[in-house]
């Protein structure tokens, strides 16, 4: 299984924060991202449905929309939803943001448009030809993580036609949201820790300017277990290999892509699969990021690196 806090020995951490009883409580959480914002009735819908996928009806409490980016949400009962997706909330259609949350930040989720404004917030980035949006949905790992994750990222693609999206797991203790939204401070004191949160923050600098869209070609935040692409990922002629989608089908051992309609694709791919081609795809830039990681279901790739390098003592280990 990859898990992107597999780099770090959590319990030793967990002991210096005097948490004795620490235990592993995996998260699962799917973050995706589009260039033309659906309206608050669809992201209801998908705020509603992914709830059901993840067996949580009934436990998210916490419920709202704001009407325009940066302003206060309204917070409404979680039964609203439901009118605001069949359309019956007139005072929140125009929405930029609609929340379903429960009361830890492990389970539910958030999508939101609005513009894209410069890294230090302080304006908004001229003349952006995309009214883009970014979402997330977070659940308790348990079961067939990996096929809800699936139904996530289908759901997205084809509810608010999200482009780009990925599946990751992450242990509680290790904040799951900041990996996704890099708002809270780091969770670990080690260079390693920093690297960590300074990845997630250089990735959502990336999305908020609107870079994710704007560049030669979207580039990808990491390769994950599970990858929504859309036909813009496979337009870029790499100068190593040519076309991505073509390069993936050539050869096996590269992950299976399935077609979603709508030139949405899922990339998925095995730990192996995930070990063998991430190196790759970093050689080319077409990620954004290759933090070291640690492949769970690979014997000689459990090690973690060292957190005050970064690096791992082996040279089979991963890069």
């Amino acid at each position: 299984m990859f898990v992107t806090s597999d780099i770090f020995d959590l319990k030793q951490i967990a002991w210096k924060r005097g948490i004795a009883d620490w235990k592993e409580q995996l998260v699962g959480g799917v973050g995706f991202h589009g260039t033309d914002y659906p309206g608050a009735e669809a992201v209801a819908r998908f705020l509603i449905t992914a709830a059901e996928i993840c067996g949580l009806e009934g436990q998210l409490p916490r419920a709202g929309y704001w009407v325009r980016w940066g302003e206060p949400s309204e917070h409404v009962e979680p039964s609203m939803l439901g009118e605001l997706a069949r359309g019956a909330l007139p005072e929140a259609s125009g929405a930029d943001g609609v929340y379903l949350l429960g009361p830890a930040s492990a389970s539910g989720g958030v999508v939101s448009g609005g513009p894209r404004v410069t890294e230090d917030r302080s304006g908004l980035v001229p003349d952006c030809p995309y009214r883009a949006f970014d979402g997330a949905f977070l659940f308790a790992v348990e079961g067939e993580s990996l096929q809800r994750a699936q139904a996530l990222l289908r759901l997205a693609a084809e509810v608010v036609q999200a482009d780009y999206g990925y599946y990751f797991v992450r242990d509680a203790l290790a904040d799951p949201t900041s990996f996704l939204d890099a708002m809270t401070g780091r969770f670990d004191r080690s260079l390693l820790g920093r690297a960590d949160h300074l990845e997630a923050d250089m990735w959502n600098n990336f999305v908020r300017t609107g870079e994710l869209w704007t560049g030669v070609w979207p580039q990808l935040r990491d390769l994950f277990a599970v990858n929504l692409l859309s036909e813009w990922h496979f337009r870029a002629d790499l100068v190593a290999f040519g076309h991505l989608d073509e390069w993936i089908k050539s050869e096996p051992g590269r992950g299976q892509l399935t077609r979603l309609g709508d030139g949405r694709v899922l990339w998925t791919l095995t730990d192996e699969q995930l070990y063998a081609v991430r190196p790759i795809l970093w050689d080319t830039a077409l990620t954004r990021t290759c933090m070291p990681r640690v492949y769970r279901d690979l014997p000689y790739a459990r090690e973690r690196p060292d957190p005050d390098t970064g690096k791992f003592s082996a040279p089979t280990s991963a890069n």
